[in-house]
């Protein structure tokens, strides 16, 4: 069986509020993959002409989709699905689940948000591995809008640990009226921004899904080394390190040996362990976290299941 060829087509979600951090990002990314990849910016509504006419300037490989244009070819995509329509509207990370496949024509689908900064170029990125048909970045924890009830009760099957910053997919994985049965549970509003998150985990257990080792992408929090990554995730919560960790890019040598990324398998979130992370999540309020060794937990979980 050959081995996919890397996609050269990447796209990616940009706020108005963040377009400065996604320069570096997008700078960082280009950088870190073969010449000729081009990026495709998809507006969340909020980009004016000026940021459109700067990104273009400064990236040749960009091109920005505007939310005006998009809201229209979506609508027609969109018709038998009214709860899918009422998140697109109401939520941007909507797009990361519907615009970036439902817009393109291509059969592999590659996704990168534009708080990732990679420090090396990452061989491999934007590839399926061979007999693989979705590849996620890896999350610390189950960061899902499911609770453990309706797991339980539904006997709804997710992957552990999917984090949608970074993916690629084979286009066939969506499944617009699994989506929208999706969509129609009931979810409580402090989970709403992991929806988007929790249906990809959802779809990507009807499929051959793995996960990017944390040792070469992982979101970075306050205490992580970088050192030896080939990217970082600066999530809200760890973003006021972005600025700083920018500058030192910048700084270092550009000319740092790529490496391969590396991949481990993924299983399904039991009712039993979403219970656990929602009474850690609880804890959490009145007790400090350990985020920094979370990962070593999870890489071992992770490790195990493949060798049982």
């Amino acid at each position: 069986m050959m081995t996919p060829a890397p996609v050269t087509e990447v796209h990616t979600l940009a706020c108005r509020a963040h377009v400065g951090f996604a320069r570096s990002c997008l700078t960082s990314l280009l950088k870190a993959n073969p010449a000729g990849t081009k990026v495709l910016v998809h507006d969340d509504g909020s980009l004016s002409e000026a940021d459109e006419q700067s990104l273009c300037q400064d990236f040749p490989a960009i091109r920005v989709v505007r939310r005006r244009i998009a809201d229209e070819l979506m609508a027609s995509a969109l018709t038998r699905y009214p709860r899918l329509r009422r998140y697109r509207a109401e939520h941007p990370l909507a797009l990361k689940l519907l615009d970036v496949v439902l817009l393109s024509a291509e059969p592999i689908i590659a996704y990168c948000d534009t708080d990732i900064l990679f420090y090396r170029p990452a061989l491999g990125l934007f590839k399926l591995p061979e007999r693989a048909n979705a590849v996620f970045t890896c999350d610390m924890y189950n960061s899902y809008s499911l609770r453990s009830w309706q797991i339980y009760r539904q006997k709804i099957a997710c992957c552990r640990y999917v984090n949608s910053g970074l993916f690629v997919v084979n286009r066939s994985i969506l499944d617009l009226d699994r989506l929208e049965w999706v969509l129609g549970l009931n979810t409580p509003p402090v989970l709403n921004h992991y929806r988007e998150q929790t249906a990809w985990a959802i779809l990507a257990a009807n499929a051959s899904t793995l996960l990017i080792h944390p040792d070469d992408v992982r979101i970075v929090n306050a205490d992580s080394d970088v050192s030896d990554l080939i990217a970082g995730h600066y999530v809200a919560t760890f973003r006021k390190r972005l600025a700083s960790d920018i500058a030192k890019r910048l700084a270092c040598d550009t000319n740092v040996g790529g490496r391969h990324l590396r991949y481990l398998p993924t299983s399904q979130c039991t009712a039993l362990e979403m219970l656990r992370y929602e009474v850690s999540r609880r804890l959490a309020r009145y007790l400090p976290t350990q985020n920094a060794d979370r990962y070593v937990a999870v890489t071992s979980e992770l490790t195990a299941s493949r060798i049982s």
